[in-house]
């Protein structure tokens, strides 16, 4: 068990349908605005790999995830992620001294 909060449970399992199939689920109780994001699932065996993604978004306030330092060479392009969550989110900005930029 997993969790970034106290008071939350996070489990994992498998589980097989009649037909053969296996669904692996992720069950997270008490759920925060900061849990919504993006997560991913993969799956993999020797013949290769699949994987698909879905974003959860969590009703609540806005909240940021802290943003890493970036160190860059000139003449080069980055690009700087603004990790947020809660929902619904109505505008994002990123501001350089003084300067913002909006994202839509």
């Amino acid at each position: 068990m997993a969790s970034s909060y106290p008071n939350q449970d996070v489990k994992t399992g498998d589980y097989v349908h009649l037909d053969g199939s296996v669904v692996s689920y992720v069950n997270i109780t008490d759920l925060a605005v900061s849990d919504g994001g993006l997560y991913g699932c993969e799956a993999r065996n020797d013949v290769g790999t699949v994987s698909h993604s879905a974003r959860i978004d969590v009703f609540g306030p806005p909240f940021i995830r802290p943003m890493g330092n970036l160190t860059v060479v000139a003449g080069t392009t980055v690009t700087i992620r603004c990790p947020v969550s809660g929902y619904p989110i109505d505008r994002t900005y990123v501001e350089k001294s003084k300067c913002d930029f909006m994202f839509t």
